[in-house]
């Protein structure tokens, strides 16, 4: 993701911090997810890939739980509007 250029540099424990329905893991985040825009979505991978250096296993667990699918999703779903 990051040598595509999807991933983002920005302070993201920060946004997290600001986007709390994003922090916890085990909050049901599909219907904000559905409907975000492409930057939150690239943040919040972002986050999750980062935050996996901090918290092995973090990205495995957002995958597990759907997250990452409901992310690739809603991408797909921007792709076909435009």
């Amino acid at each position: 993701m990051d040598d595509v250029g999807f991933l983002m540099v920005f302070n993201w424990s920060e946004w997290l911090a600001e986007n709390e329905v994003y922090r916890d893991l085990d909050n049901p985040v599909g219907s904000s997810i559905r409907s975000a825009d492409l930057v939150t979505l690239r943040k919040l991978m972002t986050s999750y890939v980062r935050g996996d250096r901090f918290n092995e296993g973090l990205f495995l667990s957002v995958c597990m739980k759907g997250h990452v699918a409901e992310i690739l999703l809603r991408l797909r779903e921007l792709k076909s509007s435009l």
